[in-house]
């Protein structure tokens, strides 16, 4: 029999040019097709077919146009992938494919310059569906000859062939492994489409840094309803990342008592064939109910596996697809090498099995498997390892969870799963040695954290500059040896560090890190390096600025030219310093909030205190020189705390507000400099408010926080930018050509912004320091940091870098240590001391603590270096 008259065409299914010539030559006649599996002899369907077209292989270029047809007439018979079950026979319509095709091209914006490189092959709906898309807007195709190759896009987007692409999550980390291909050309991509798979939301954020100009799409959606929802991976929060977006035009979905994920739309299937009958799926009401378990929230739908891989553990119902959506979070250097299924178990009914690849590391999958269990509320004997040689998945890379059950359920495990977790509320640790748990303990405690894990860096979990000095010391009390603190600095994980403890040699560690090799300090670490070298240089300029007017005011006839010389550099000390740390936030305290709010608030309160006893201690030195000379005058408040220290004291633990503020937008680096522009309108506010008020007692400290050149206001502008300097770094860290970058934008905004002040008929020795001197100050900072970072890179460690890099972690007490230098002078004085004795006496006291601190730091950061090396780096 026909469909309602219709011919119904079956077509070899061959990803080719050939295929798409005769799909659309079916769709342009009204005939009906039924793509079927290469060799396979036709499904029985109870239907009669009329002819059957043979397609013969072949990539390159394909262009036609295609008109939508919103008429119920029938289309197209899909079958199934088969990845639960036997293979069903779909029956779409002209309505349900246009639909989708108009919704598609609706969330995309696409139009007639679109040159895709379809990626999955063109016989399953979600590349037909590309194809159709592109062809309704007028725009060209291209197939790949030999299958999805990242160096081959690369190429075609280098020299302007393609400027689209879709591809599924499988065939993105491919390109995520190889980003260093797309440095040069990723910018020029300007639509992706990524299939219905899981894909977590680390993986898609790579991709958006990959192809930053690209307008990237996620669907969701099975054979029977096409592309249901979208999510604009390109302006997604980090949130949403981990949905699969919303529906759109007439689609709608709900979730049912039993979290199933139900649809309805035109984009409906009209239902199952058996037997030459259509059997409708949607019920009475229009809805499908599906066998995949979701949930909604805020309209955005979250995809939590199918209905029928739900394991039932001893009265735990785990979804497979849900636990490896977990595991794959926390194993992202693997994911796609592993799959879960369940194992029959005569116990439990069910048990976890998680299969995985030989590329794979099964002690890491293991503690991470241990991890997941936990969350689920199972035992650790409720999961089994196995290894296998390839994971089976259907031609789209859909993982085959029945067939991994039905090969490996007897197979032999990788090892009985054992341990014991700790958990603190939601924070769960897994399992470590007696080794990793004592260096795990001092780092937890000298940050303020918890649960710090084996994978861990110093830097990961957040380490700057002020908890470096508090790791030192603990270090210290615990008896870790300076060799293994240089190497904690160098950004080695936990695991390796404890590796090199336990076998009292470098067998253990990576091959860079050891001690017979050269030394290459890890990516954040050479990052944080060249912050802290930027840092100290900073720190030095402060310093000069308070004490070179000694110097000057002594020099006679000199004395106007060395102040003028000296202006601008020594005036760029304060809100630099103040730039390269909101480049800290930035750089490293976001990636600490995305993965743990409370540890963020946990460092943030440790360094709060920090600086507390600093403002404390400095204002108890000024106080009693006050007391011995003077006395309180009726503005004693601001004369005790007005210094830079107190703006430190206020914005650290305000950071974390600050940080989460800037991720309230789509794109955080402009959420960054919109927070610059409200507290430089704020600035300007107060100053022309409060300009001319006289108050006294804390109300005049108050003033000055809010209108003078250390007010949080003006200061938080540089702050502001900082941390969008800082995003850009953490967003490019991996770009080959970072440096390069970093002195492009340093020398547009230095030229720029210094053209920016005479331009508006301002003089650069009044501005300097003043809002309008910022963005040439900022392209300053890009520039040091810029050759800070070639000297981590290239291990110039020469003794210059090495000692600003140690001046940077000391920058902090820095600060409180020279504003000591004059109150203890003139407590000296008063004492009976002559100046220049009482001047020495103080400047003594605080070179002999600056040597003792530089040398302590110097031999942890350093000291672990080999002769040899230390030979050829010093």
């Amino acid at each position: 029999m026909a469909l309602d008259g219709n011919r119904v065409i079956a077509i070899e299914k061959v990803s080719s040019v050939a295929y798409l010539q005769a799909v659309f030559a079916a769709w342009n006649a009204g005939d009906v097709i039924m793509p079927v599996p290469s060799g396979q002899d036709l499904p029985d369907t109870g239907l009669s077919v009329d002819d059957r077209v043979d397609i013969s292989p072949g990539g390159g270029w394909f262009s036609q146009s295609l008109a939508p047809d919103p008429s119920p007439k029938p289309a197209q018979i899909s079958l199934t992938s088969g990845t639960t079950g036997t293979p069903k026979a779909v029956l779409l319509s002209r309505r349900a494919l246009s639909d989708v095709t108009s919704r598609l091209i609706d969330i995309m914006a696409m139009d007639s310059s679109i040159r895709e490189y379809i990626g999955v092959p063109v016989t399953f709906s979600f590349g037909l569906g590309r194809a159709r898309a592109i062809a309704a807007v007028g725009g060209q195709a291209f197939l790949p000859e030999t299958g999805f190759r990242p160096d081959q896009i690369a190429a075609m987007l280098t020299d302007g062939q393609i400027n689209a692409l879709s591809a599924v999550p499988t065939m993105l980390r491919l390109l995520i492994s190889q980003r260093d291909l797309f440095l040069s050309c990723g910018d020029k991509l300007q639509w992706l489409e990524i299939g219905s798979q899981y894909m977590s939301g680390s993986e898609k954020a790579d991709i958006r840094a990959i192809f930053p100009n690209a307008r990237i799409v996620q669907h969701y959606g099975l054979t029977e309803a096409s592309r249901t929802t979208f999510l604009t991976i390109s302006d997604a929060t980090e949130a949403a990342l981990e949905t699969v977006g919303r529906p759109t035009g007439a689609a709608d979905v709900k979730i049912d008592d039993d979290r199933r994920i139900c649809i309805c739309g035109p984009h409906l299937a009209d239902g199952i064939l058996t037997d030459g009958a259509v059997e409708p799926l949607a019920q009475a009401d229009g809805w499908l109910v599906t066998n995949d378990l979701g949930s909604l929230e805020n309209g955005l739908l979250t995809y939590h596996g199918r209905a029928d891989d739900l394991l039932n553990i001893s009265g735990i119902k785990v979804p497979a697809e849900l636990f490896e959506q977990r595991l794959s979070d926390q194993m992202e250097k693997a994911a796609g090498q592993f799959a879960v299924a369940g194992r029959n178990d005569p116990l439990r009914g069910w048990a976890v099995m998680v299969v995985y690849e030989p590329e794979v590391d099964p002690a890491a999958l293991h503690r991470h498997t241990l991890s997941v269990a936990s969350e689920f509320g199972l035992a650790p004997t409720d999961c089994v390892l196995v290894p296998v040689s390839a994971i089976p998945r259907t031609d789209t890379g859909k993982i085959q969870r029945k067939q991994i059950t039905k090969l490996y359920d007897n197979a032999q495990p990788y090892q009985a799963l054992a341990g014991k977790f700790e958990r603190d509320g939601d924070k769960i640790s897994a399992p470590l040695s007696p080794t990793e748990q004592n260096i795990a303990n001092i780092w937890a405690e000298a940050l303020g954290i918890e649960n710090v894990t084996a994978d861990d860096n110093f830097f990961d979990i957040g380490g700057d500059s002020l908890s470096a000095i508090n790791l030192m010391l603990r270090a210290e009390q615990a008896g870790l040896s300076k060799d293994m603190m240089g190497h904690i600095f160098d950004g080695h994980s936990v695991r390796d560090i404890a590796r090199l403890i336990d076998q009292q040699d470098t067998a253990g560690l990576p091959d860079d890190a050891r001690e017979d090799a050269p030394v290459q300090r890890g990516q954040l670490a050479q990052l944080s390096d060249a912050l802290n070298s930027t840092r100290g240089l900073l720190v030095l300029l402060v310093i000069a600025a308070h004490w070179m007017p000694f110097f000057f005011d002594r020099m006679g006839p000199f004395k106007e030219a060395a102040y003028q010389w000296s202006f601008i550099p020594f005036r760029l000390g304060t809100p630099g310093f103040a730039m390269v740390f909101g480049m800290g936030l930035g750089l490293l305290y976001m990636t600490v909030l995305e993965k743990s709010p409370e540890r963020l608030r946990r460092k943030l309160s440790s360094n709060t205190i920090i600086l507390a006893v600093g403002v404390g201690l400095s204002a108890l030195v000024i106080a009693i020189r006050m007391a011995f000379t003077d006395g309180f005058p009726p503005i004693w408040p601001e004369k005790l705390f007005y210094t830079v220290l107190l703006f430190y004291l206020m914005i650290v633990p305000t950071s974390g507000f600050l940080l989460k503020a800037v991720r309230l937008l789509p794109s955080r680096i402009w959420g960054a400099l919109l927070i610059a522009a409200i507290a430089l309108a704020l600035s300007t506010f107060f100053r022309f408010i409060l300009a001319d008020t006289d108050v006294t007692g804390w109300l005049s400290l108050g003033r000055l926080m809010l209108i003078a050149q250390y007010s949080y206001p003006l200061m938080l502008v540089e702050v502001a930018i900082g941390v969008a300097m800082g995003l850009w770094l953490r967003d490019n860290q991996h770009r080959t050509d970072l440096v390069r970058q970093s002195v492009t934008y340093g020398l547009i905004l230095l030229i720029g912004g210094g053209l920016l002040v005479p331009l508006v008929g301002r003089d650069w020795l009044i501005e300097a320091g003043q809002p309008l001197s910022f963005p040439a100050f900022a392209g300053c900072i890009l520039l040091l940091f810029a050759a800070f970072k070639i000297a981590a890179q290239l291990n110039v460690a020469v003794m210059t870098t090495r000692l600003l890099v140690i001046t940077g972690i000391l920058a902090f007490p820095a600060f409180v240590g020279h504003g000591l230098v004059m109150p203890i002078k003139d407590i000296l004085m008063e004492l009976g001391l002559p100046y220049l004795f009482a001047l020495a006496i103080a400047v003594g006291l605080f070179v002999a603590a600056a040597w003792l601190s530089y040398r302590k730091l110097y031999l942890i950061y350093y000291g672990h270096m080999s002769p040899a090396n230390r030979a050829k780096n010093v």
